[in-house]
């Protein structure tokens, strides 16, 4: 792996982290049962064990998502260098 796919893949690793926590913070002051995020409530409003679930559920999107994404990433750019590969005059 070159030093510049390293970065790569650091880089999705952090964009993936932080798209998963924008839309985990937007969803986590909605009023439970609500349909859409928009319907949101004042923090201190909404029941202390919901906020709860919701705060370590935004963890772990956030986990999963720092990891998942780079693997992807990796997926993608080896299979569009097999393609060059493949296609290259000989």
């Amino acid at each position: 792996m070159t030093p510049l796919m390293s970065v790569g893949l650091a880089m999705a690793s952090l964009t993936g982290a932080v798209v998963a926590w924008k839309y985990a913070t937007a969803n986590l002051y909605r009023r439970a049962g609500a349909k859409w995020s928009t319907d949101s409530i004042d923090p201190e409003r909404i029941n202390r064990r919901l906020l709860a679930r919701r705060k370590r559920q935004r963890i772990q999107m956030v986990a999963m998502s720092a990891l998942i994404t780079p693997i992807l990433v990796y997926a993608f750019i080896f299979f569009v260098e097999a393609l060059i590969e493949g296609n290259r005059p000989r």
